[in-house]
């Protein structure tokens, strides 16, 4: 007999969040950029995961691997594996993301 520690399974997957630059103070004006249905600067949500073996879950965030912009200018991220991902872009801090212990 070989025990296996199973993978966490994450319910509900496929869900996303946009948010948009032009609901910031000298935000881009919807004329620029990618076309968005809203101007809002936050999104929130919740990640479901449960684990078959009864394992205590953490969540992480990481960076993405695909070159993403602001401004004309490319995002740099530091955080990458921890509960606060922060994205910036020519020296000022464009995107903050964060989860909590619970998924939050």
């Amino acid at each position: 007999m070989h025990p296996v520690n199973d993978a966490p399974v994450i319910l509900a997957q496929g869900y996303s969040a946009t948010v948009s630059e032009e609901g910031l103070p000298g935000g881009a004006p919807d004329t620029q950029g990618t076309s968005d249905t809203t101007d809002s600067t936050t999104a929130s949500g919740r990640v479901v995961a449960t684990d078959v073996d009864g394992d205590k879950l953490a969540y992480t965030l990481t960076a993405p691997t695909t070159t993403l912009t602001s401004g004309g200018a490319a995002i740099t991220w530091s955080g990458s594996d921890s509960g606060t991902l922060i994205g910036s872009a020519g020296g000022k801090e464009v995107i903050r993301a964060t989860i909590d212990a619970n998924g939050q």
